[in-house]
């Protein structure tokens, strides 16, 4: 049973990944992090939605991994599995946040964000 350990650990993982990936499609932006809710989008519940499309996506590397180690029985091809479909997975999560990122997207920061940054940035050069 030890074999199968990893394989099991990145099934639970993936399958938590799709949950939370579940929860964000409703499009409430306060299921996000502080740390995500820090710039304000014009349309939130776009970006929130994006984001839950982006974890069910990256959600299928750790699955298909699980899934190649309970074919294969190796750990070594199912860790391979995961790199490959990892990369190629963000690879194309990347395009859906795009629009999100773009040096013309409308990002509205209030006042006390402005000093927070700057404060930041201040701490980091000193």
């Amino acid at each position: 049973m030890d074999e199968y350990g990893f394989i099991i650990l990145m099934l639970v993982f993936g399958a938590a990944i799709l949950l939370s990936a579940l929860a964000l499609s409703s499009g409430n932006y306060k299921l996000l992090p502080k740390r995500l809710r820090h710039a304000k989008y014009s349309d939130t519940k776009a970006y929130t939605k994006g984001l839950a499309k982006v974890l069910a996506i990256v959600a299928f590397s750790p699955i298909l991994c699980g899934l190649a180690g309970l074919i294969f029985k190796n750990n070594i091809i199912a860790f391979a599995v995961f790199i490959i479909s990892f990369i190629t997975l963000l690879t194309i999560s990347s395009r859906i946040m795009q629009p999100f990122y773009d040096e013309d997207a409308d990002l509205e920061f209030d006042e006390e964000d402005r000093k927070n940054i700057e404060k930041i940035k201040e701490k980091h050069y000193e």
